[in-house]
């Protein structure tokens, strides 16, 4: 592909409202002008229009609304797919000890440093207390520590992740926390 090629396809992006297809995408994905991010998209949308326009087979002139259609779904699920993507990150990012499922001893023993350029799953793996908890306790139990703790996970999805009832959820996670208790006694005596 040439340079001339990304210019007629930019040209054709700026003539005869194109670029409203873009528009109309973010309209129905409920994304508006005051969302922090639509400008983003809006590029992001422009660009997936002109590789669309590289990319497409048919004379653009004569079958421009069949080329417009396809425009539109095109842009449509890759901007999903990028939105998803971003959501994915920012529930990375934003891990936390918040989950209700978290029994309070892992709460108060295991902290995580915002600061720090480890993801807070390294920082929690690498904690002494959650480690050792996480050695003593079953198979089950484990299943617990990693939803709840790691994934963030309600004891609903735990429940149908593993098949079980909550009720087994929360039967794993009283378990959990008596371990916990254990370990914060024989810490406490050791000092």
């Amino acid at each position: 592909m040439q340079d001339s090629d990304f210019q007629k396809a930019f040209d054709f992006l700026a003539q005869d409202n194109h670029e409203g297809v873009i528009f109309g995408v973010l309209k129905h994905l409920g994304v508006n002008r005051q969302c922090h991010y639509f400008d983003d998209l809006v590029q992001e949308g422009r660009l997936i229009f002109v590789q669309g326009y590289l990319d497409y087979d048919g004379d653009i002139v004569a079958d421009e609304g069949k080329f417009m259609a396809s425009m539109y779904h095109k842009i449509r699920w890759r901007l999903i797919d990028l939105l998803r993507k971003q959501t994915k990150q920012a529930e990375h990012q934003e891990f936390s000890l918040d989950n209700e499922l978290i029994p309070m001893e892992i709460k108060e023993t295991v902290t995580i440093d915002h600061t720090s350029c480890d993801s807070p799953v390294d920082q929690l793996v690498s904690n002494d207390f959650f480690m050792c908890l996480f050695d003593i306790c079953s198979a089950n139990e484990r299943k617990f520590l990693i939803g709840a703790v790691l994934e963030q996970k309600t004891a609903t999805e735990i429940a149908h992740h593993y098949q079980v009832t909550k009720q087994a959820v929360y039967k794993w996670k009283k378990q959990v926390q008596a371990k916990a208790r254990l370990i914060e006694i024989e810490r406490e005596n050791r000092k």
